[in-house]
């Protein structure tokens, strides 16, 4: 049942939302340090997928944003980070804290562990940082 609700918001977004890209942030697991990941020659690495926001499950009046990623594209990223340290998107002109969500080839989906910002429905202003 939660796949198929994912699916259905999956086809009611596909007209907003498009790919695109995003950097790579790892960050610690109480939300204390975080370092943006590069490759051996110190570049950025990007990685393409499409942003989605979707209402909080704490808190209904909240959004919380997501970068929706394929399973292959997750398999490559995931193991980058160091040992206490999660894999999360990121933007250099957005100080906000996303998740990634991974979309399997099966077909179900996972929201990754990580800090997340919560938005204010229709105002979109920040209210807090939540673990996820």
């Amino acid at each position: 049942m939660k796949n198929l609700l994912f699916s259905l918001m999956l086809l009611a977004f596909s007209n907003v939302c498009s790919a695109s890209n995003t950097f790579i942030y790892c960050g610690k697991d109480d939300g204390s340090d975080w370092y943006w990941y590069t490759d051996e020659n110190n570049e950025y690495i990007q990685l393409e997928g499409s942003w989605m926001n979707f209402e909080s499950s704490v808190n209904t009046q909240a959004l919380y944003t997501t970068f929706l990623i394929t399973e292959a594209n997750w398999r490559n990223i995931s193991v980058a980070c160091i040992n206490g340290y999660h894999a999360q998107p990121g933007d250099h002109s957005n100080s906000a804290w996303s998740v990634f969500t991974v979309l399997k080839e099966d077909g179900h989906y996972n929201t990754m562990n990580g800090y997340k910002t919560l938005f204010e429905k229709g105002t979109l202003r920040a209210l807090t940082l939540t673990r996820v």
